[in-house]
């Protein structure tokens, strides 16, 4: 990009409070405002306690042509052909789409979603039109080449590592304390993301080695009810060795 755009916008399909997505485009934004950059935040659908933060897309001024709007990519949404139709300078960030032939079995629902979510960021890179194609990680910035996008680079999720040195819950620190091992996982209860095999590492785990240990399975299972459903059969299956199995959806 040869000159500096003077307004940079960002663009969700929704801004859920907590979620990698957005806790990176809020920090992105606070970035290039500390940079004297304009920048705007607005998605489709906002959390209530994002409201002051992100504003509704109905709000967003069309961009000129010495602009750019960057299009956070996770899922299909009417901001795909929006983007294409703006001036200035165009670039999407791509948080990943989970391969639909692993959501199928168990989430049917949501594997469609992510097949016409393949489908638009297809259309993206045909179209010509995106100058910066962003990839979070090295893995999705590979799948941005493989799908056909010109310009690439890796640019990893910002954090905010100042909120793990703020102190702990008191109560929550003595009882963690209590426990002589502690297993967490935390993710998104998705199917690819294999959590039946925590489970059952659990059970195995409690049963053979040490009756004490805590596993902690914690993660959204926003639309993929199915999924956490069949996880928790499975640990009723599996009772009494999960008996210090504690899991939050």
């Amino acid at each position: 990009m040869s000159s500096a755009p003077h307004r940079v916008d960002q663009l969700l399909p929704a801004a859920h409070q907590g979620d990698a997505t957005g806790d990176a485009a809020i920090h992105l934004a606070a970035a290039l405002r500390s940079a004297g950059y304009e920048a705007g935040l607005y998605a489709l659908t906002v959390d209530a306690p994002l409201r002051g933060t992100v504003r509704n897309f109905k709000e967003f001024r069309p961009p000129g042509p010495r602009d750019l709007t960057l299009l956070h990519f996770a899922l299909p949404s009417p901001l795909t052909t929006a983007l294409l139709g703006y001036e200035g300078k165009r670039a999407i960030v791509y948080h990943n789409l989970t391969p639909p032939e692993l959501l199928a079995p168990t989430c049917p629902d949501v594997a469609r979603l992510t097949a016409i979510g393949r489908e638009q960021l297809a259309d993206l890179a045909k179209s010509g039109r995106i100058d910066l194609a962003i990839g979070v990680s090295s893995f999705n910035t590979a799948n941005l080449e493989v799908t056909g996008f010109g310009a690439t680079t890796t640019l990893p999720l910002p954090m905010d590592l100042a909120r793990y040195k703020a102190p702990g819950d008191r109560i929550l620190n003595q009882h963690l304390s209590e426990a002589p091992a502690i297993f967490l996982t935390v993710g998104r209860v998705a199917p690819n993301k294999r959590l039946e095999d925590f489970f059952r590492a659990a059970a195995y785990y409690l049963r053979y080695i040490d009756p004490d240990a805590w596993f902690i399975a914690i993660g959204s299972n926003r639309g993929l009810e199915p999924y956490s459903d069949a996880l928790m059969n499975l640990h009723e299956q599996l009772v009494p060795w999960t008996s210090q199995f504690w899991v939050a959806f």
